[in-house]
């Protein structure tokens, strides 16, 4: 589920490359507009997508993180945001890549955190900034699969 269109494209390039934590009340705000979010999120586990510690530090947050919070935030749900997985590897900008080198480059680029526990009774939503082919999510899904998770989704802000 794709949460704005354009002013989504402009929201996240602000937030990945412009430090534009300044647009966190309007990401709230954009979210609070979906009335279906509320019954989408009920009960589950939001699970941003990890950047690579190494990208984390340069930007000084996770775009994936805050749009978890701004829909923590804006729902006033008992969502809890769990830090599920990690990125083993440090991985090339996705913009400039066609689908199969998409793809190449996300492969084995995750893993489940050490020492986590999950509810296998529970929905886990992955949160990313961007859906434009998909491998970055289904790269992450494949990884929870793998431990188990079988109610997986996807909530993006943009889409490219």
């Amino acid at each position: 589920m794709c949460l704005a269109k354009k002013a989504g494209r402009q929201i996240i390039h602000q937030l990945k490359y412009a430090r534009g934590l300044y647009l966190f009340a309007d990401l709230k705000y954009i979210i609070s507009q979906r009335r279906d979010l509320k019954t989408i999120c009920a009960d589950a586990r939001l699970v941003p997508v990890p950047l690579h510690p190494t990208k984390e530090r340069e930007r000084g947050y996770n775009q994936s993180q805050i749009i978890a919070e701004a829909l923590k935030e804006s729902l006033c749900a008992d969502l809890r945001i769990e830090k599920l997985l990690i990125r083993t590897r440090y991985t090339r900008s996705q913009t400039e890549l066609n689908k199969v080198e998409r793809v190449i480059n996300v492969e084995r680029a995750f893993a489940l955190a050490p020492r986590q526990k999950l509810e296998f009774d529970k929905k886990y939503i992955l949160i990313d900034d961007v859906f434009t082919t998909g491998a970055t999510a289904n790269a992450c899904a494949q990884i929870l699969r793998k431990a188990g998770v079988s109610s997986i989704e996807l909530i993006t802000f943009g889409h490219g």
